[in-house]
């Protein structure tokens, strides 16, 4: 069942149960565009070296990368470990096998 939300949450300030439906329907959109990244970098730097982790500059640099999915802070955060995450899964499959 759909939640619906009663306070009609404006889209940049969502209350939790809105976010969590949010999450849910742009999830795919997130990591399809970590997986894209991942291809990018790889095209370009060896993928032998590992993904950064989602710290510090990076969680700003990914943020980015979903901006346009979300206005809402809490949204955005969230989709962009979802990216990073997917983005670092499919890296560590370019790796070559020793």
């Amino acid at each position: 069942m759909t939640h619906r939300c009663v306070v009609h949450c404006p889209s940049n300030h969502l209350c939790d149960r809105c976010l969590e439906q949010e999450i849910d329907r742009l999830r795919g959109a997130a990591a399809a565009r970590g997986v894209e990244w991942a291809i990018f970098v790889a095209s370009h730097v060896s993928p032998e070296r590992a993904w950064p982790e989602f710290t510090g500059a990076f969680v700003e640099h990914t943020r980015r990368k979903v901006a346009d999915l979300a206005s809402d802070k809490r949204l955005r955060t969230r989709l962009a470990e979802i990216c990073a995450a997917a983005a670092a899964r499919h890296w560590a499959e370019l790796i070559p096998k020793r």
